[in-house]
């Protein structure tokens, strides 16, 4: 057994990424010409048309045989790796983005200081001391 391996690509950033690893993927069946498009729910752009333009394609294999690009397919421990290579990725992004946050924070807490004992804080409500 095969499985389709359907993959889109930001026309604006040029990012490519499978189908489904996004949690705003989402796939439709167009009415008036029975295909199927993408749309992204966080943007509300797709591969739709509109004039000569979208905001995605959809990604595939060309044969010089063939007029049209086709969905690649997959067996299923090749649908594992793909899988593992994008539970790495959002591991490692996940990683950067504490790695950047940990940055901010500790260069805010020198900036302002935050680390230092400042004593008694006068409040309205009373002193007290942290």
């Amino acid at each position: 057994m095969m499985f389709p391996i359907i993959k889109v690509r930001d026309n604006e950033t040029g990012h490519v990424h499978v189908v489904g690893t996004n949690t705003h993927d989402t796939l439709y069946i167009d009415d008036k010409t029975g295909g199927i498009h993408y749309h992204n729910l966080q943007n509300c752009e797709g591969t739709m048309k509109i004039g000569r333009h979208s905001t995605y394609d959809f990604v595939g294999k060309s044969y010089e045989w063939e007029p049209y690009v086709q969905i690649e397919f997959v067996t299923f421990d090749q649908l594992i790796e793909i899988y593992k290579q994008n539970i790495a990725m959002s591991c490692e992004q996940e990683r950067h983005l504490r790695d950047m946050i940990n940055t901010f924070i500790e260069e805010e807490r020198a900036k302002h200081r935050l680390d230092e004992d400042e004593g008694e804080i006068n409040h309205t409500g009373g002193n007290y001391r942290y």
